[in-house]
């Protein structure tokens, strides 16, 4: 239920393009633990029943939406130029430890726009991040750390092939402004 619930309420949120990266990522996690679930067929029926539970909690949405999309912008495939319009510059990324080192709100001086990227992870949770990293035993650990490697390379945009082969092969990825 609270799978249901939370990705529901991502789905109500109007920002479609986060609910399919989530898909994306959780479908990425699942073929690489699936080999290790014992009970695989109750953990594909708990997915579907997350899935389908949130669909149809929120289907005036999602077919309200579908029907404004297929008149927009998002109803056709869009040129990678406009598709990686939002994507993780160097100095974004730099400013995940220190937000306002190309300045702030009225005096921001890097690139692209101020709101568009700043995001913030502070030092202290980034160096207790690593360290959680390095000594903690969990067997899905790298599994993890790689789901986060994957996530920032994409997120980085033309800058690295690897956007450019899920604009070109991967479904509705070409349909989604932002990374």
């Amino acid at each position: 239920l609270l799978g249901i619930f939370a990705f529901s309420i991502q789905i109500l949120s109007g920002h479609i393009q986060y609910c399919y990266y989530t898909v994306m990522v959780g479908g990425f996690y699942v073929l690489l633990i699936y080999s290790r679930v014992e009970k695989k067929f109750q953990f594909m029926k708990g997915l579907f029943l997350m899935g389908a539970g949130a669909g149809l909690l929120t289907a005036m949405q999602l077919f309200a939406g579908w029907a404004a999309a297929s008149q927009s912008l998002r109803g056709q495939r869009l040129p990678i130029g406009i598709v990686d319009i939002a994507d993780m510059t160097p100095e974004r990324l730099w400013c995940l430890l220190m937000p306002d080192f190309f300045g702030g709100w009225t005096n921001y001086w890097g690139g692209g726009f101020y709101w568009e990227g700043a995001t913030f992870v502070s030092l202290t949770a980034f160096v207790l991040a690593l360290y959680a990293f390095k000594i903690s035993s969990h067997p899905q650990k790298k599994i993890f750390g790689g789901l986060i490697l994957f996530l920032i390379l994409l997120a980085v945009g033309t800058r690295t092939p690897l956007f450019v082969l899920f604009y070109k092969f991967f479904p509705f990825f070409g349909q989604f402004r932002g990374v």
